[in-house]
């Protein structure tokens, strides 16, 4: 190595050999004078060397090394001359242009100022840094974009992004969304409570309880009832509201034999439902894998008139009419049957009319607010069906009876032979273009009298009696009488 030295105020340049690797100077001191100056250098190892004779050169600049007799003083070296122009390091990194390294722990280094671009930089038990990348396992991202760094993450964008492909174990709600896109191209195995879309029924369906049936969101009605039946209710079969158990409604299977079995049709088991236990009923709607083998395509199905049968005939009275549906698919194992149940009324059913203790042979007469339950002969609302008069005083007395039908107890006053009694029936059921027959019903001789009628007018007609015994009669005769509606 060099020193640059100062001999008698001229500066010298002096090449001390250290010999031994890792071995340091510790002191230079001078014999002899001018041309003929030797060197006594001693070691860091208590060795010593002596150099010389040496003859010295001049050297421009400030030198580094003063020597004043045996002691020798450090000047600052230039950075022209490979030095740092500074005393310390803070100034010297100045003077060079460098930013501060600094040793903070012995697992730890603090870069500040500047730039480090290393093509790997490691710390034990901190990270390691392979090209711009600091991996995942060691606090980084392992990218070097976003996209990558979410992936390496398993993170997904802010706002609205592709990267959500799959989202499960979210315990807590989803947030107030101005709207959800299903896949419609997707595939899709149903699971109870998955919501997902079904591009063979065009809308989104839902798995239901129990894993067996879906609801179609919009085009299904279904209803979670219970079997109150002894024994399961098959998928497919028609059930009918019978109570309720358990908070729920209780279903039984439906016949159209009766209006208990039928007026109450729910619609058709959508599985099979174990006596006891609660089960969907498809109310209307779509219900698959029914046995539809009997029937064809497009038949209309009805209740029929065994438990929880099916018929695609139509029933007629007595037994009652249920619309159920209609087949969509005709199949054996994978039938499918639109479901829609309709129920037929009784008469006495039907909102505007009133039947009131019906016997045989009434008709329905319109009062003007309902149709309501009348003698056949009845044509205004508060007449009699029928009843019984007894004539006063003669033969000629007028009676009242406003029937359209009845019967007159004649008076048995004296009728001579060949004479005719005539007395007025006054009878508001009676009107202008009506036919009113009467007979003799007892009393009297089988050919003792002829009776008739005439002068017939609205609220009364004449009925006429003739002795044609060829005695004198004096006896009470009961006549029957009817009022026959005619128009003309």
């Amino acid at each position: 190595m060099s020193y640059e030295v100062t001999v008698s105020g001229q500066d010298v340049s002096v090449t001390i050999d250290r010999g031994v690797a890792g071995r340091g100077v510790s002191n230079i001191a001078q014999t002899g004078s001018g041309a003929n100056i030797n060197w006594v250098v001693t070691y860091s190892d208590g060795t010593t060397q002596t150099l010389g004779p040496v003859g010295y050169s001049a050297y421009s600049g400030t030198s580094p090394i003063n020597i004043a007799g045996s002691v020798i003083s450090l000047n600052t070296v230039p950075i022209a001359s490979g030095g740092t122009g500074a005393t310390d390091a803070a100034t010297a990194r100045t003077n060079l242009g460098l930013g501060s390294l600094s040793l903070q722990a012995a697992n730890s280094v603090a870069i500040t100022g500047g730039s480090v671009a290393v093509a790997t930089l490691s710390a034990t038990g901190a990270f390691s840094l392979t090209g711009d990348q600091v991996q995942v396992s060691e606090g980084g991202t392992g990218a070097t974009t976003a996209p990558g760094a979410r992936t390496n993450l398993g993170a997904a964008a802010s706002g609205a992004n592709t990267d959500i492909t799959s989202l499960l174990g979210v315990t807590g709600g989803v947030g107030t969304a101005d709207y959800y896109d299903l896949d419609t191209g997707a595939t899709v195995a149903n699971a109870v409570g998955r919501l997902y879309w079904n591009g063979a029924t065009g809308t989104a369906q839902m798995g239901m309880v129990g894993g067996n049936v879906t609801s179609q969101i919009g085009q299904s009605l279904l209803a979670y009832v219970v079997n109150a039946e002894s024994t399961t209710i098959g998928k497919g079969q028609a059930v009918y509201l019978f109570q309720a158990q358990g908070n729920k409604a209780s279903v039984k299977l439906a016949n159209n034999t009766g209006d208990p079995t039928s007026a109450k049709t729910l619609g058709l088991a959508a599985e099979n439902i174990v006596a006891g236990q609660a089960g969907f009923v498809m109310c209307q709607g779509v219900l698959e894998g029914v046995n539809t083998g009997a029937y064809a395509e497009g038949d209309t199905l009805y209740l029929g008139s065994s438990p929880g049968s099916l018929t695609s005939v139509k029933p007629a009275a007595p037994n009652h009419l249920v619309y159920l549906g209609v087949v969509e698919r005709a199949n054996a194992g994978n039938g499918q049957i639109y479901v829609r149940a309709q129920n037929g009324y009784e008469l006495d059913e039907i909102h505007d009319v009133q039947i009131t203790a019906p016997t045989s042979g009434q008709i329905l007469i319109y009062n003007g607010t309902l149709w309501q339950n009348q003698s056949f002969f009845l044509a205004k609302t508060g007449y009699s069906v029928g009843g019984t008069v007894t004539q006063a005083t003669s033969k000629n007395t007028a009676v009242t009876l406003n029937a359209p039908s009845g019967q007159v107890v004649v008076n048995a006053s004296n009728l001579l032979v060949g004479a005719i009694a005539r007395f007025t029936l006054n009878n508001t059921s009676i009107e202008a273009n009506d036919v009113v027959v009467v007979n003799r019903k007892s009393g009297g001789g089988d050919s003792s009298y002829h009776v008739w009628t005439d002068s017939v007018s609205a609220g009364s007609c004449g009925i006429c009696i003739e002795n044609v015994s060829g005695a004198p009669l004096a006896q009470s005769i009961t006549l029957g009488f009817v009022v026959i509606k005619a128009t003309v």
